[in-house]
């Protein structure tokens, strides 16, 4: 069960987030298809968090090193909690 995800989400919409976990590992819409639909920036952005849902951990490693401000343990933890939704845990 997801308890407090507002510690992974900081300035963003879990419920939005939330809906483009749905769309597109539930109903299956593929990525580039919620990319074209987006409206703004900002759907844009939440659509590319869950379709890291897609890329391994070793992956995130990787980018990490080219993404220095990136944090690996906040990538982690953001794909097990979108990952806890999706199963419905």
């Amino acid at each position: 069960m997801i308890t407090d995800a507002s510690n992974y989400f900081s300035g963003l919409d879990f419920d939005h987030l939330a809906y483009y976990a749905h769309k597109r590992y539930i109903e299956g819409v593929q990525t580039i298809e919620l990319m074209e639909q987006a409206s703004s920036e900002q759907e844009k952005e939440e659509i590319a968090l869950i379709a890291l849902l897609d890329v391994q951990d070793d992956m995130n490693i990787i980018l990490s090193q080219h993404q220095p401000n990136t944090d690996v343990g906040h990538l982690s933890d953001f794909r097990r909690i979108m990952q806890q939704y999706i199963k419905g845990e």
